[in-house]
């Protein structure tokens, strides 16, 4: 047997009484994009640590080991940092932009 379909979609929604802006913001491009001027510079400075370290890390791995695993770690927190940096600034989302 077929389940018979409806031609509504019933969904929950949540809205949020605190919030300090609007849910629904009109911006021009610019605003939108200078939004995001502080997660660029960031990742742009994440890449450079994780570079350093991991570089650093490899060669304190073959003249002082110990200090080679803090260095290495510190290149994985910072690349962990800047792959977030890099999926929020090229994330493919929806956005509603006012014209």
């Amino acid at each position: 047997m077929a389940v018979p379909t409806t031609d509504y979609d019933i969904r929950s929604t949540t809205v949020f009484s605190d919030a300090s802006r609007p849910l629904l913001g009109m911006n021009t491009r610019w605003g939108y994009i200078s939004g995001y001027e502080q997660f660029f510079k960031e990742r742009i400075r994440f890449r450079i640590y994780f570079i350093v370290l991991a570089l650093l890390g490899v060669y304190l791995l073959f003249t002082i080991p110990l200090l080679a695993v803090f260095a290495l770690g510190a290149a994985s927190y910072f690349y962990q940092l800047y792959d977030h940096r890099a999926f929020v600034v090229g994330s493919s989302r929806r956005i509603i932009q006012a014209q």
